[in-house]
Protein backbone atom coordinates (compact mmCIF):
# COMPACT_ATOMS: atom_id res chain seq x y z
CA UNK A 1 0.00 0.00 0.00
CA UNK A 2 1.61 3.20 -0.66
CA UNK A 3 1.91 6.03 2.16
CA UNK A 4 0.00 9.38 0.74
CA UNK A 5 0.50 12.71 2.84
CA UNK A 6 -1.84 15.70 3.87
CA UNK A 7 0.12 17.62 1.87
CA UNK A 8 -0.84 15.15 -1.70
CA UNK A 9 -4.19 15.37 -0.43
CA UNK A 10 -4.35 18.57 -0.42
CA UNK A 11 -3.16 19.19 -3.91
CA UNK A 12 -5.40 16.74 -5.37
CA UNK A 13 -8.12 18.66 -4.03
CA UNK A 14 -6.49 21.83 -5.82
CA UNK A 15 -5.99 19.34 -9.00
CA UNK A 16 -10.32 18.29 -8.59
CA UNK A 17 -10.79 22.01 -8.05
CA UNK A 18 -8.90 22.79 -11.48
CA UNK A 19 -11.02 20.26 -13.13
CA UNK A 20 -14.55 21.51 -12.18
CA UNK A 21 -15.29 18.76 -9.85
CA UNK A 22 -17.36 19.74 -6.69
CA UNK A 23 -15.58 16.90 -4.50
CA UNK A 24 -13.06 16.75 -1.55
CA UNK A 25 -10.82 14.31 -0.79
CA UNK A 26 -10.45 13.05 3.10
CA UNK A 27 -7.57 11.12 4.68
CA UNK A 28 -7.94 8.85 7.38
CA UNK A 29 -4.71 6.98 8.62
CA UNK A 30 -5.13 5.27 11.68
CA UNK A 31 -2.83 2.35 12.78
CA UNK A 32 -0.52 2.36 10.25
CA UNK A 33 -3.46 1.54 7.72
CA UNK A 34 -4.88 4.86 5.70
CA UNK A 35 -7.99 5.39 3.81
CA UNK A 36 -9.31 8.19 1.57
CA UNK A 37 -12.73 9.04 1.03
CA UNK A 38 -14.73 11.08 -1.18
CA UNK A 39 -17.24 14.01 -0.09
CA UNK A 40 -19.50 14.40 -3.60
CA UNK A 41 -22.35 14.05 -5.13
CA UNK A 42 -22.78 10.26 -6.19
CA UNK A 43 -23.89 11.50 -10.02
CA UNK A 44 -20.37 12.82 -9.59
CA UNK A 45 -18.39 10.32 -8.88
CA UNK A 46 -17.16 9.51 -12.18
CA UNK A 47 -15.52 12.35 -13.16
CA UNK A 48 -13.78 13.01 -9.43
CA UNK A 49 -12.52 9.36 -9.75
CA UNK A 50 -10.65 10.30 -13.42
CA UNK A 51 -8.98 13.14 -11.65
CA UNK A 52 -8.15 11.08 -8.40
CA UNK A 53 -6.79 8.34 -10.76
CA UNK A 54 -4.65 10.82 -13.21
CA UNK A 55 -3.29 12.70 -10.45
CA UNK A 56 -1.91 9.35 -8.18
CA UNK A 57 -0.66 7.71 -11.50
CA UNK A 58 1.28 10.42 -12.13
CA UNK A 59 2.70 9.84 -8.44
CA UNK A 60 3.17 5.84 -8.99
CA UNK A 61 0.02 4.77 -6.76
CA UNK A 62 -3.30 3.15 -7.87
CA UNK A 63 -6.17 4.26 -6.51
CA UNK A 64 -8.56 1.13 -5.52
CA UNK A 65 -11.72 2.21 -4.88
CA UNK A 66 -14.92 0.46 -3.41
CA UNK A 67 -18.27 -0.39 -4.43
CA UNK A 68 -19.61 2.57 -3.47
CA UNK A 69 -17.51 4.67 -5.21
CA UNK A 70 -16.78 7.29 -1.85
CA UNK A 71 -14.25 5.24 -0.11
CA UNK A 72 -10.40 4.09 -1.78
CA UNK A 73 -7.18 2.88 -1.05
CA UNK A 74 -4.24 3.55 -2.96
CA UNK A 75 -1.73 0.50 -4.06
Amino acid sequence: MKVVTPFEVADCNTELLRAGVPCRVHLTDACGAQSLWLEAEKERLDEAHAVIVEFFEKKGAKPRFDETGAYFTLQ
